[in-house]
């Protein structure tokens, strides 16, 4: 509560038996009711290190295997913007989180206090995410309190997660995927390659189709479907001799950059003919490999107009 004169009247008749303790968070009340704190707060000063020597010093450096909760938030502390906003849920973690969170600014702490339940801190976090995205939001919560509002998470997080969601969810391992503009200005097109049955993949396209942002969805086998993938291969320029040569005319790649100690190829084709070309690089010493996935368009007419009202 707060305790100002309107709360405790005559302060000579309130709670005469009492020993008052007042913690205050706003400082035109410190010792406006209750006075004289300074003895209390040496003694306060005196346990608080002994609390660190006690309790602090071995949660952050414990001896023991395993994480403390401690050391999650002292490892939280080297990572964190000065402003982050930390925003706790009920229970045990509550308190470890205020203990050992390097606070550096005022107004970056939400909590329930005594008035919430265990759910609150993940809508609560969304909503100072919402409020200020330029501003970092850590939300400290346990697993009985995540599992309580976790399903808010569908409705926050980006249409390419709630995409990504309905393959895991099914158990369907997603082989490559690829995001890109269209044709039409502010509609963006998601190629997703999976190996499964035809009634599985109909069944997931079904179930995109329901997500609110998605216009259409199709499925196609390779054959209902024009592709390329592009792969680059990054090789020591000391390994570049003439069988090397060769060997990238013979496959269609091309030299696209040239350092002083290496160079990057680049090859564009069907992933059989990337990765052939992967296996036999891996003999002159290849430092890195990335490919892309599907860059596909449909074979036949229908166009995402005729969707497009």
């Amino acid at each position: 509560m707060r305790f100002d004169d309107r709360v405790t009247g005559d302060l000579k008749r309130y709670a005469k038996q009492a020993r008052v303790i007042h913690l205050e968070l706003d400082p035109a009340e410190i010792n406006k009711t209750q006075k004289n704190h300074d003895a209390w707060m040496a003694q306060f000063r005196e346990l608080e290190e002994q609390e660190k020597a006690a309790v602090m010093q071995h949660d952050l450096t414990p001896t023991k295997e395993g994480l403390t909760m401690g050391e999650v938030i002292n490892l939280v502390n080297q990572y964190k913007a000065d402003d982050a906003v930390l925003v706790t849920d009920v229970g045990q973690h509550q308190m470890i989180a205020w203990r050992y969170f390097n606070y550096k600014k005022t107004r970056t702490q939400v909590t329930s206090g005594g008035l919430g339940t265990m759910g609150f801190a993940l809508p609560a976090a969304l909503g100072a995410q919402l409020h200020d995205y330029s501003r970092q939001v850590i939300c400290v919560v346990g697993d009985g309190g995540i599992q309580m509002t976790i399903q808010e998470l569908e409705n926050f997080i980006g249409i390419l997660n709630r995409i990504t969601i309905i393959f895991t969810r099914r158990g369907i391992n997603i082989n490559a995927l690829t995001a890109s503009e269209s044709r039409l200005e502010g509609i963006h097109r998601i190629t997703i390659e999976v190996t499964s049955t035809e009634e599985a993949v109909i069944q997931l396209v079904n179930q995109i189709e329901k997500i609110i942002d998605v216009i259409k969805a199709f499925y196609h086998e390779d054959g209902g479907v024009v592709y390329q993938e592009i792969a680059l291969y990054k090789i020591p320029v000391t390994r570049l001799d003439g069988g090397l040569e060769k060997i990238i005319r013979q496959h269609g790649a091309r030299i696209i950059s040239a350092e002083p100690e290496f160079v990057v190829l680049e090859l564009t084709g069907h992933k059989e003919q990337t990765q052939e070309l992967l296996e036999i690089l891996k003999e002159y010493g290849l430092l890195e490999f990335a490919r892309s996935g599907r860059v596909a368009v449909a074979k036949r007419m229908l166009t995402i107009d005729s969707f497009v009202k």
